[in-house]
């Protein structure tokens, strides 16, 4: 397996390694945030942190560089916290557990942190460095990109100096991002009735497990089978079959991940026990033969539940809950038009909790159109209308719309050959990037976005290739170097 101190670049793992030891999941990122105002005191660099926890570290030009354009260097401090069914991992507590596997670095059962913990790991080793030629430097930390983008949402127009950044949060080899979708969360939360189970009656617990998840606007066009939206049509299949009183409905964790994980407590009358298995039997067949080829390690399990909570939901409003959970859309809206194989608008269904007269159902819609995104918001919102209950939209953020007419653009096109085979493949990614942010604070910042290669963000599966890591940390010091006067 061996250890990062082995890898190349150096400086690079080292800080990555370091990073790896701090708990920061969004919202919780203040030991992270401490860390590298520590590295910045340490080697006598100035620095300011925001009341929301952005840290920006500032170093002079090295020699014969003091005439470049002041650069920008940006990464966020929190990671997204997943991790398999059977890890007992403390993200609040714990240290992220690195592992070299053949040409990747991957996690022990969790998410890694490669996003963007690489990005901040190669932002520090310049900043350490007294070899790497670079003109005026700021490298920018911001706060909560994964739940909100607090940080970027709350920068002051104060706050930077640079007209020139250079994203640190991209997730393909070889490529120059020039632009994102902007987002949108939709909470759906509701009080329900309930009564009392019938009599005569066993409980089951319904469960999905396994399944891939990932990046809900990286990998949102793959062929990925949600959590919630199959345990919902299978809960919905027993009730038109033979009928189900529903008690506790869960699953997925957070907004911009596919749920991997689901479960349902629900009782059935004993006369319709033995069919009940039967039919889940029979549904667990079909897909498991539906999603062998994408969903190999899916698990679909029913058993006598350990938990039998008395009170269940009453009919009307269990009916109405899945059959909207049926019909709201997940997935891909539309693809862009002019932009092959790059998704325009999508949804992912993220999270559901039911249980003791509560139902809470988070969502989050992403377009790089804004009429697309008022349309896909409204849609979903429409799908849950029935329920009533309070519908809200928040948390909206702009998307960064591609220009080719940029000068740090031409700059990093001429870099990319020497370090990459071919010329470097300038795109827009669906997820969501803190640079539309950035730019209706700062109207005229010219911005790119690089990185390594990223697979299975936002899930336990994330993975970042060594050898694109080595080629980003060249690729990044050859664009330094050739910032012009």
């Amino acid at each position: 397996m061996g250890t990062l101190n082995q890898l190349q670049p150096e400086k690079l793992w080292q800080f990555f390694d370091e990073i790896c030891e701090i708990p920061r999941i969004s919202k919780h990122e203040q030991q992270v945030a401490d860390y590298v105002v520590c590295f910045a005191k340490k080697r006598e660099l100035k620095y300011l942190m925001d009341p929301v926890g952005n840290v920006v570290i500032r170093k002079k030009a090295t020699t014969g560089y003091e005439n470049r354009k002041p650069v920008i260097l940006q990464a966020h401090l929190d990671m997204v916290p997943q991790k398999t069914d059977d890890s007992t991992h403390d993200f609040l507590k714990d240290p992220i557990q690195p592992i070299i596997d053949g040409e990747w670095v991957r996690a022990n059962h969790t998410t890694l942190g490669a996003d963007n913990g690489i990005g901040m790991a190669a932002a520090l080793a310049i900043l350490d460095s007294s070899a790497i030629p670079h003109g005026p430097l700021e490298v920018l930390f911001t706060t909560d990109e994964e739940t909100g983008m607090t940080g970027a949402k709350n920068l002051g127009s104060d706050f930077l100096k640079g007209s020139l950044l250079i994203n640190l949060d991209n997730e393909e080899d070889g490529t120059i991002c020039m632009g994102c979708a902007g987002g949108q969360d939709t909470t759906i939360e509701i009080n329900y009735q309930t009564k009392k189970h019938s009599p005569n009656s066993q409980a089951f617990e319904l469960g999905i497990s396994g399944l891939h998840g990932g990046h809900s606007g990286m990998e949102i066009h793959l062929p990925r089978a949600n959590a919630i939206k199959m345990i919902a049509n299978l809960l919905r299949h027993l009730d038109q079959k033979g009928g189900i009183e529903l008690a506790l409905f869960e699953g997925g964790t957070v907004r911009n991940a596919i749920p991997r994980n689901a479960r349902a407590l629900f009782w059935v009358t004993s006369d319709q026990a033995d069919k009940t298995k039967e039919l889940i039997r029979s549904e667990k067949n079909r897909l498991t033969l539906l999603w062998q080829k994408h969903e190999a390690g899916m698990s679909i399990t029913l058993q006598p539940a350990a938990e039998q909570p008395e009170m269940v939901m009453v009919y009307p409003t269990q009916k109405v809950l899945l059959d909207c959970l049926h019909k709201t859309p997940h997935g891909v809206f539309r693809m862009n038009p002019e932009i092959p194989d790059t998704v325009q608008t999508s949804n992912n269904l993220a999270t559901l909790k039911v249980a003791q007269g509560s139902i809470f159902i988070g969502t989050l819609q992403r377009s790089s159109v804004a009429t697309d995104l008022t349309q896909i918001s409204k849609d979903v919102a429409d799908s849950f209308v029935p329920l009533g209950g309070q519908i809200e939209h928040f948390g909206a953020y702009p998307g960064w719309q591609l220009t080719t007419d940029s000068p740090l653009l031409s700059v990093a096109s001429e870099c990319a050959p020497r370090v990459y085979p071919r010329p470097a493949h300038v795109y827009v990614v669906h997820g969501g990037l803190e640079c539309g942010l950035f730019k209706t604070v700062f109207p005229q910042l010219d911005q790119i976005a690089i990185g390594p290669e990223i697979l299975g963000a936002h899930s336990p599966d994330e993975r970042v290739n060594i050898a694109s890591v080595g080629r980003f940390w060249d690729f990044l010091q050859e664009i330094l170097k050739s910032i012009p006067s």
